[in-house]
Parts: C-alpha cells; sequence; structure tokens
C-alpha cells in the first residue's frame, strides 16, 4: 500500500497496472477519476483501505505488464461486468471461461468513481441475474467466485462464503457492503450472489490488515467490500443507451433461496471468467477515416480493413499467449516448491520438469514479444494511412 504523503488522499492503492480495450469517444464515464475517489476520509482510512488488485504483475520484460481478476456475464450474449481497475486503461483484455475458452473483449462502459466496467464478449453464454442490493438483509448469506493470486495459487476458481456484515464501508461509505467472505488480490470484479443466485454486488476491496496493526496495533479480522448492485444497474443502463441489446438480454432475478452453498456454485461456474487485461502494444485508432476527413480511395480503405483485422486477430493471440504464461509461471513456482522438499543432492525428475517449463516460458516471452512488435507496426501503419489526405 502508498504511504507517501502525496497519495494520502487515494483510497484505493492503483497497485497493478491494469490493461483494457480502447474505449470509443464518449464511452468513458464522465467521473475524471481514475481511481475510486472517497473523499474526505479519515487518515486511518486512507491508510487501511487497499484494492483488491491483481498483484501479480509480469516482470517489465517486453514493455508488458499483465493485471489479472474476475468478472461475469449478465447476458446470454456477452455483455460482462468487472472493475475497472482490473482492466485499467490499457489496449488488451481477454476473459477465459471455465471450459477454457478464451476471447478477446472490447470496453463498453466504464464508470471509474465506483470502480466498474462493462465489457462485451462475442458468443453465447449463461449469465447472472442482477438484483437490487436495497432489498439485501444485514445478515443475509453470500457467497462469491474468483480467480485469486493466479500465479501462485493457479487458474481455478475459488469459492467462498459469509454473510452481509453491514450496508455501508470504510467511513460509512454507502455505495458499499461490507461482507465477511474471504477475498484474494484477483477476486476483484467478482460477483457477490445471495443464496437465490442473484448478483447484489461486485467484489471490489479489502481492510489492508498490516497497515491497520501499524496504525493500531490491532490486527481485523476479514474486514471485505463489495459494490453495491445498484450501481452496476445505474451503469448498465448508461451502457444500454448504445448497446440497444443489452437491456433485453439481462435475465430476471430468480426467486427462492437454496440451503447450500454447493446449489449456488454451479451458476456461478458457468458465468465468471477470468479477466486477463495487458499493457503494451499501441491501440489501433478508431474510427478510419478519422472524424472529419474526406473518404479514403478504395485501396487505402481495403488496406486499412486487413490492417485492422490481422489487428484484432493478433489481439486473441497476446491473449493466449498471456494465459499460457500465466499458467507456465504457476506451474513453475509449483515446480520450485517441491524442488525445498527432496531429497538435497540427489537428482530429481522435477529440476528437469522444471527447466522444461522455464524454457516453454521463454518461448511464450518470445512469441509475446513478436506479437506486441507486430501489433505497434499495425497501429502505426494504419495511423499512417488515416493521416493521408483523402479524395474529395
Amino acid at each position: 500500500m502508498n504511504s507517501h504523503p502525496e497519495a494520502e488522499s487515494v483510497i484505493f492503492d492503483d497497485a497493478s497496472v491494469g490493461a483494457g480495450s480502447t474505449v470509443e469517444d464518449g464511452a468513458r464515464d464522465a467521473a475524471p477519476l481514475g481511481r475510486m475517489g472517497w473523499p474526505a476520509l479519515s487518515k486511518l482510512a486512507r491508510l487501511t483501505l487497499c484494492m483488491v488488485l491483481a498483484a501479480c504483475a509480469a516482470a517489465p520484460a517486453l514493455a508488458q505488464r499483465l493485471a489479472t481478476g474476475t468478472g461475469f456475464f449478465v447476458t446470454a450474449d456477452g455483455y460482462f461486468v468487472t472493475c475497472h481497475h482490473v482492466i485499467g486503461e490499457g489496449n488488451s483484455v481477454t476473459v477465459r471461461n471455465l471450459k477454457g475458452e478464451t476471447f478477446p473483449a472490447r470496453v463498453v462502459q466504464i464508470d471509474r468513481a465506483n470502480d466498474l466496467a462493462v465489457l462485451k464478449v462475442e458468443g453465447r453464454f449463461k449469465p447472472l441475474p442482477v438484483s437490487n442490493s436495497a432489498d439485501v438483509r444485514r445478515g443475509a448469506a453470500i457467497v462469491t467466485m474468483g480467480f485469486p493470486n493466479v500465479r501462485q495459487q493457479g487458474i481455478e476458481p475459488k469459492v467462498t462464503d459469509g454473510i452481509i456484515n453491514s450496508f455501508s464501508g470504510v467511513n460509512n461509505d454507502v455505495r458499499l457492503f461490507q461482507i465477511s467472505a474471504p477475498v484474494q488480490p484477483g477476486n476483484s470484479g467478482g460477483p457477490l450472489v445471495t443464496m437465490d443466485g442473484n448478483v447484489v454486488g461486485v467484489v471490489a476491496a479489502k481492510l489492508d490488515a498490516q497497515a491497520v496493526a501499524r496504525v493500531t496495533g490491532d490486527i481485523p479480522q476479514n474486514v471485505n467490500y463489495a459494490i453495491k448492485s445498484q450501481y452496476l444497474s445505474a451503469l448498465i443502463e448508461r451502457a444500454a443507451a448504445a448497446e440497444p441489446g443489452l437491456r433485453a438480454g439481462l435475465v430476471a432475478p430468480r426467486v427462492g433461496e437454496s440451503t447450500r452453498v454447493v446449489d449456488v456454485v454451479p451458476a456461478l461456474e458457468d458465468a465468471i471468467a477470468l479477466v486477463v487485461a495487458s499493457t503494451g502494444p499501441a491501440a489501433l485508432p478508431r474510427p478510419f477515416p478519422a472524424p472529419g476527413q474526406a473518404a479514403p480511395d478504395d485501396e487505402r480503405s481495403r488496406r486499412a480493413d486487413r490492417l485492422a483485422a490481422e489487428y484484432r486477430q493478433l489481439q486473441g493471440v497476446l491473449g493466449q499467449l498471456n494465459l499460457e504464461e500465466l499458467t507456465l509461471t504457476n506451474q513453475a513456482h509449483m515446480l520450485r516448491l517441491m524442488l525445498r522438499f527432496d531429497a538435497p543432492g540427489t537428482a530429481s525428475p522435477r529440476e528437469a520438469e522444471l527447466a522444461a517449463t522455464l524454457r516453454r516460458l521463454d518461448d511464450v516471452g518470445s512469441r509475446k514479444q513478436e506479437t506486441v512488435r507486430r501489433l505497434n507496426e499495425i497501429a502505426a501503419e494504419y495511423r499512417g494511412l488515416q493521416a493521408q489526405p483523402g479524395r474529395s
């Protein structure tokens, strides 16, 4: 957590370098904040609240860093919700469902002030219904599922449950629920559902126990926060103004509570996905031609279309490589851990397996570097075509 004086007004540390698809003009929320902005909090609050972010950023080689988090589908045709701090302001977002399928995502609408984002993925999915957070009772049982610490814990989802502790967050912030369900870096963007399977919040933050202990001498126990669904519903309504199919695709809230967490889990498994956001390649300018320019000649237009198609294809390749890198990094961590338990001085087959895994990581890194290089070339050429005067 950043405790420098100049950062004290920042409630949630922007600890990860997130990345997202290019957003069309007008699609971004009007709020100027790059982080969730809860003003006028006490010094203790400012020092102790931290984002549940993807803390496992990739090494800075390739000038590309990764952030990971969680998200979930809200329509069958691919509208998807996560936290804004997961995707950040970068150029490439990929989601991976529990079937192992990966999809590039584009950003539809963001709300920086409330740390929410709506994305769009092409395909057919099983969504979760979003219900009114105002109907939730204090003490209500809740469940969440997400992808915490994927570099250490792997890319299998983790389920946690708890209750609604409070109707407000730090310093009585009414936009948040305080929840007892354990969350870790990477849970951000995950759905908070009640026992009827309806989304009532989006997991976003946790109290920094170490920071609190340094200030108060006492360690807080499992204090976590979720953004209430009423702010998500408001964002969806704004997004629907430009995406007519979004509102029609929303699922009606379910009626009837389950008595066991295990009965809620299947719907979560169908709807959630790992989010991998990366920075690095230059964004492709849009639209073509630029506003106010004359229409280009047919050859320039065809060339621009080919470049745009190649760019989209390579974005998908980069997303696959990012996921492969995460998987291999996790394997390398586990192999190193297991090697500690092998008898010293004895040959272990795990050493050869680790060496092979590291070679594969190097290969993935090289392929990523080449992919990013080509993406940058395409973006530069596309900008050049866009800058050329068109026929009047």
